[in-house]
């Protein structure tokens, strides 16, 4: 597609170059890109994804998405961004052609428990005749496929690949993990999942580089049900109301 086309979901500022040039793909990892792959410039917890501008146009790259100001040649085209991790999951799902809308997704967030919820409801959907993709901290599995994933809830990009990959494959439901790090960063504040469930909360993820309180833990791993149709919750928590 044209890249105006890549960007209609989002409201960006074309810096300079040319909205018309062709592309085929997306990347945030600079060692991905090519001519036709634009690189988006991530801000982590530890990596500003704008330190490798320099390293995607030494492999060719020639479209620079970002969201703070970058000096780059005349023939390369610029498009700014708010925040480029929220906007990724948003081009990223453009790109991809809108897949959470034809796949049932069921969310679950939780301190213990995600693994081994998520496993077993993929277990009994499969086992009732209702393909079952799955993505979590184990990794991506459907049917015989499995992917290496390094974290709970992989970036918004990858998750709306793995949707379309699994769509292609005739895979009708969806289950997956849900860190409280990736509600944090905002990864899916465009989808509205259709079913969420909320196992449990224990003080395992607060300290340095996670959450600074157990508040701010609560209140992340709350949001899920801000963009949820059915939440689902285990009352035996003594945080189930919270959430």
């Amino acid at each position: 597609m044209k890249l105006i086309d890549l960007l209609k979901d989002v409201s960006y500022e074309l810096v300079q170059g040319n909205l018309e040039i062709e592309v085929d793909d997306i990347a945030y990892d600079s060692r991905k890109v090519n001519d036709r792959t634009p690189f988006v410039a991530l801000k982590g917890f530890r990596v500003d994804g704008h330190d490798y501008v320099d390293k995607a146009l030494e492999l060719g790259c020639k479209v620079i998405i970002v969201c703070d100001e970058v000096n780059v040649s005349e023939d390369v085209t610029v498009v700014r961004l708010e925040d480029t991790r929220i906007d990724l999951s948003k081009i990223s799902r453009t790109l991809f052609g809108y897949p959470d809308k034809e796949i049932t997704t069921i969310a679950i967030t939780g301190t213990k428990g995600k693994t081994t919820t998520s496993s077993m409801i993929k277990k009994i959907l499969d086992d009732s005749g209702n393909s079952c993709g799955l993505i979590g901290t184990m990794g991506v599995f459907y049917k015989d496929k499995y992917y290496h994933t390094v974290n709970t809830s992989p970036e918004s990009y990858d998750v709306f690949k793995y949707m379309r990959e699994m769509l292609d494959n005739d895979i009708k439901y969806l289950v997956m993990e849900i860190s409280s790090q990736s509600l944090k960063l905002k990864r899916w504040s465009n989808v509205i999942f259709d079913y969420s469930i909320f196992t449990n909360l224990s003080l395992d993820h607060v300290g340095e580089d996670e959450h600074e309180s157990f508040e701010d833990y609560m209140y992340c791993k709350s949001l899920l049900f801000k963009q949820s149709k059915v939440g689902i919750f285990t009352c035996a928590s003594d945080y189930f109301e919270h959430m």
